[in-house]
């Protein structure tokens, strides 16, 4: 009989512990991530109730997404980075195309084929890389390059710029 309770005893304690330790290793973590999840809720639907004009006026400012599609600054910008990196830009053609689905509702897509020349593949290259440095929202879709082994590689790069709607 003494055997049994101090069985029963031993097998409450192991029990207990079990529940005390479940509590300090899974429930306190998961009641903190639960409060950061619930601040960061709290914190949208307050970015929520603003007015949307005051929401896209603030959007707007930032030039990474000018309110108007502003072509003429952004060539204007490539135009300085291809001289700097010894390149001659041969044609700029805008292409009507349609606004792919994956943008927002209140963003416009203007799609445009650059077509350019240079040196070397090097000078391509660094001409790319100063293009992504721009603060300016595009993105180089597809980019060809010919005439590798001969003395002027030529490129064609595809661009999608993007700008608030009206």
């Amino acid at each position: 009989m003494r055997q049994t309770i101090m069985v029963t005893i031993a097998a409450i304690c192991i029990v207990i512990f079990g529940f005390v330790l479940f509590y300090f290793k899974y429930l306190i973590p998961m009641q903190d991530d639960l409060a950061y999840t619930k601040s960061t809720l709290n914190h949208y639907h307050e970015l929520s109730k603003e007015k949307p004009s005051k929401q896209k006026n603030h959007l707007s400012s930032n030039k990474a997404l000018p309110s108007s599609p502003d072509v003429e600054t952004f060539f204007v910008d490539v135009h300085r980075i291809a001289s700097a990196n010894q390149i001659g830009i041969l044609s700029i053609i805008k292409n009507d195309q349609e606004s792919s689905s994956s943008i927002p509702s209140h963003v416009t897509q203007d799609t445009y084929t650059l077509t350019i020349q240079a040196k070397n593949k090097q000078n391509i290259k660094d001409f790319i890389h100063d293009l992504e440095n721009l603060k300016r929202e595009f993105s180089i879709n597809k980019l060809e390059i010919s005439g590798w082994s001969s003395g002027n590689v030529q490129a064609i790069c595809h661009l999608s710029l993007y700008s608030f709607k009206k």
